[in-house]
């Protein structure tokens, strides 16, 4: 009611400098269908604070502004359309047309749950009872919050969805009345009264942020920093996965994250290896002062060499525990990897809100919480091919084409390419991992021997030499043993021979295929298994990670 417009409008300011208070380091963007009522409100509020407007409209133009009855109020959309950037929505395959009741309350509904699909705080103007049209506000907090919309087809739910924790179900409530009679807030409720709704069980409604979407927006918080503090080195070293030609802008917006994403993960896997290769190194040469102290020069300084290589290994741990380099690689590789799959579905046209899942709910659904933060960038990346993905293939007509030659590829290129040349990589590191321990055993065999025949005349000092010289090659062999482990090195190589299979599967099945319908089938098909593998890699080394005292 127009009454309670002044209490409404300090309760979303507040809420948009609550949030540009305690996560500065990230840019806030606002999503509205400009809709007569609580969608305006939000985005005026929102554009005099200088966020920037997106303007989600479930039809175009032309056709929704003829819900909009008085002049003033045509003038008003119009005003804010112009300070917007406009994202139209392509109607989901089958339904209505916009000028019949069924086709335009579909849109509706489409609209918010595109917003509520993509954004990371649903921001609910709500009297907090039952809806009275499909798709309106309670429709939507219902989806957001359960991920289900009341009314559609419980076929087009997976039991995945329903059943996995929704790390997407944040609504901050606002309590307000309806303009019809009898249109005040529920009892427990008064007009301009807060509250952070979720899925939780245990506090479905708290006054405070979650403690768990303030770790998710600390992570893409502290991603956005990065990205910006290495732009240029990014812009220069990134590597993109488009040719150098024109692709659509919103297949462009994502291979601009992916780019990113990419030279973070590489910066980090290389700080990683040079930290667990040093690690490991200084083990090796601790281990080596130990049994020299013990068996061949019992002198003091021995022992400080060993006291100062330990020092040494706990300096470099510590810095990469401080700088968080080992979860950094994997957060980062993991979302470099679900945006690899995420544009060539853009290119071949697949992420589609009426056409199946997003990528994003797909990718780590079920895994820990501090995954969530890559989901919901996952979200931002994807918002524009998920607006329109049918308005790509005209601006690219190759564009399955494209897809299958650049992320397929062929024995020697493309991800065929790369998971084979991985995969025998992996396979002589760990031959040569094999052949140092039986090297080792096979060395104190033979040492074993020559002490059993020779002792009785073997000068001591030769005694002792042989002795060193076994124990040193079994440390290596240990050293190196343990280093394959924390590498993964065993798992990998199964890992890359799976993933070659598959993909070679994939090309083959490509290859026979007679239409882009089949074709982006096995696409669809191919990106979840990318996605579902890529998963058990990052949750396999993050059981892994470098401790120095373990060595």
């Amino acid at each position: 009611m127009d009454v309670e417009l002044p209490v409404l409008r300090a309760r979303i300011a507040e809420l948009l400098d609550y949030l540009g208070r305690e996560f500065p380091g990230l840019p806030l963007k606002a999503l509205s269908s400009l809709a007569e009522g609580a969608d305006r409100l939000f985005a005026e509020v929102a554009l005099e604070r200088g966020i920037p407007l997106v303007a989600v409209l479930p039809m175009p133009v032309a056709e929704y502004e003829k819900d909009f009855i008085e002049p003033a109020s045509r003038e008003r959309f119009h005003q804010l359309l112009a300070r917007s950037e406009v994202m139209e929505l392509a109607p989901v395959r089958g339904l209505p047309p916009p000028d019949t009741e069924a086709g335009r309350e579909g849109r509706y509904a489409g609209a918010g749950v595109f917003i509520a699909s993509h954004c990371q705080v649903l921001v609910a103007l709500w009297d907090g009872k039952p809806p009275v049209l499909r798709g309106g506000t309670a429709d939507i907090v219902n989806y957001r919050i359960t991920g289900y919309l009341p009314g559609s087809d419980p076929d087009e739910v997976g039991p995945e969805d329903l059943l996995a924790d929704n790390e997407n179900d944040l609504v901050y409530h606002i309590a307000c009345s309806r303009a019809q009679p009898d249109g005040s807030p529920v009892e427990e409720r008064v007009p301009g009264e807060i509250g952070w709704l979720t899925d939780d069980p245990d506090e479905p409604r708290t006054s405070d942020l979650p403690a768990h979407y303030r770790n998710i927006f600390t992570h893409m918080e502290s991603f956005a920093g990065e990205c910006l503090q290495h732009r240029a080195s990014i812009e220069h070293h990134g590597r993109s996965l488009l040719e150098n030609r024109p692709f659509p802008p919103a297949v462009e917006h994502v291979d601009h994250l992916f780019i990113a994403a990419d030279w973070l993960a590489n910066i980090y896997q290389k700080r990683v290896r040079r930290s667990l290769r040093t690690l490991y190194t200084l083990g090796f040469f601790m281990g080596l002062a130990f049994v020299l102290y013990s068996d061949l020069y019992p002198a003091r300084f021995v022992l400080w060499a060993f006291l100062a290589l330990f020092a040494a290994g706990v300096y470099l741990h510590r810095q990469a525990e401080r700088g968080a380099w080992h979860r950094r690689y994997l957060d980062y590789r993991a979302l470099a990897e679900g945006l690899r799959v995420q544009v060539y579905w853009s290119m071949a046209g697949l992420s589609s809100p009426g056409g199946g899942r997003f990528a994003h709910d797909v990718f780590l659904q079920k895994q820990d919480v501090e995954l969530s933060w890559i989901r919901h960038v996952m979200r931002n990346a994807a918002i524009k091919s998920d607006a329109d993905p049918d308005g790509i293939r005209p601006r690219s007509p190759d564009g399955v084409e494209f897809a299958i030659r650049e992320w397929i590829g062929r024995p020697d290129s493309g991800q065929i390419g790369y998971y084979a040349n991985r995969a025998l990589q992996r396979s002589h590191r760990n031959v040569l991992t094999e052949r140092m321990g039986r090297i080792a055993l096979c060395t104190g065999i033979g040492v074993a021997a020559v002490l059993a025949v020779t002792a009785a005349w073997l000068p001591e000092t030769w005694h002792d030499v042989l002795l060193f010289t076994v124990g040193a090659l079994t440390l290596a062999a240990a050293v190196r043993e343990a280093y394959a482990f924390r590498s993964a090195d065993k798992e990998l190589v199964k890992q890359y021979r799976f993933m070659h299979r598959i993909f070679s599967n994939a090309r083959r099945r490509l290859d026979s295929a007679t239409n882009d319908a089949e074709r982006r089938g096995i696409l669809r098909a191919l990106g979840d298994a990318a996605l579902d593998e890529h998963t058990e890699w990052i949750l396999m080394h993050r059981e892994r990670p470098p401790e120095h005292g373990k060595l």
